[in-house]
């Protein structure tokens, strides 16, 4: 590995996501966005939902994360381990309209959730509404 690229992956429980050499990455972090150079300072931090942009040369590659850990380690190696993550390019529209409103009709039924499931579903729907929200910046 060159000292100016970052070896990267994320990695849910299912795949793994993203892995490569790269140039930079910017993560949502429970305190801001940060991004990530080679020979970045060793840190851990909880992320948010949101976008992850992996940059490498001149291109740009966009993902959607939901909650996860970044750690970045000497030697730039940086891992996320996340809930669940995807590439832009794979997410349907159509797909997350649906179980969007799957689960608002759901979270309408609240007195027959118990306080567990109203917040599993709660945060399913937080999850879909940010891969909207990326969709709606990025196509």
């Amino acid at each position: 590995m060159s000292e100016r690229k970052i070896t990267f992956k994320i990695v849910t429980p299912e795949r793994l996501v993203y892995q490569n050499e790269v140039d930079e990455i910017t993560a949502p972090t429970k305190t801001g966005v940060v991004t990530v150079l080679p020979n970045h300072v060793g840190m851990v931090s909880l992320i948010d939902g949101g976008e992850i942009i992996v940059k490498n040369e001149k291109e740009s590659t966009i993902l959607h994360i939901h909650k996860g850990v970044i750690e970045v380690k000497p030697g730039s190696r940086v891992t996320v381990l996340a809930d669940s993550a995807d590439h832009v390019s794979e997410l349907n529209i159509e797909k997350i309209k649906q179980a969007k409103e799957r689960v608002e009709r759901i979270l309408a039924d609240k007195e027959n959730l118990s306080e567990i499931e109203y917040a599993r579903y709660q945060d399913l729907l937080v999850r879909e509404l940010s891969k909207l929200k990326i969709l709606e910046k990025y196509r």
